[in-house]
């Protein structure tokens, strides 16, 4: 929105009517480090599969962060089948959105969590909660639980 070559507005003035700082207009962001995002990748790489063990599946939508073959190939490399959802497939993130919904409204805006280990404490048991003990109308009743228990039971069936 500034204009430095503005022949009757000085650049002090934009600013002033944009409502922003002369230093904010001249700044100029600097980018990660090579070595931060190569440290970055590492820790990222998926430290979630060394502390939590890998899911059967994960999924995603179609973001470049999901379909890079960095990303990907970590998954792949520990046996994680890959699944992403189709182009403008909204409908896909129904339920997760309704799983953090619930999440804010049943744990998060109820509790004064004042630490960051009282708040992974907190969502440690209401996760626990809503995966094992609270019914899902969209399961028939079951928990989350349940269900998955039910639906291995299929497959070891089938």
């Amino acid at each position: 929105m500034i204009e430095p070559e503005h022949p009757s507005l000085s650049v002090v003035r934009q600013c002033e009517l944009v409502s922003i700082s002369r230093s904010s207009f001249y700044y100029q962001p600097a980018g990660e480090t090579a070595e931060n995002l190569g440290l970055m990748r590492l820790i990222d790489a998926q430290e979630a599969l060394a502390r939590f063990g890998h899911p059967e599946i994960f999924n995603s939508d179609q973001g470049s962060q999901f379909t890079s073959s960095a990303f990907t190939g970590v998954l792949q490399q520990a046996g994680v089948r890959v699944s992403m959802d189709g182009r403008g497939r909204w409908m896909d993130n129904v339920f997760i959105e309704r799983l953090w919904r619930s999440l804010k409204y049943e744990c998060i805006y109820l509790h004064a969590f004042e630490t960051g280990s009282e708040l992974r404490a907190g969502l440690s048991r209401w996760i626990g909660y809503y995966n094992a003990l609270r019914p899902h109308s969209t399961l028939a009743g079951r928990t989350p639980d349940e269900a998955y228990e039910a639906g291995r039971m299929e497959r070891l069936a089938a």
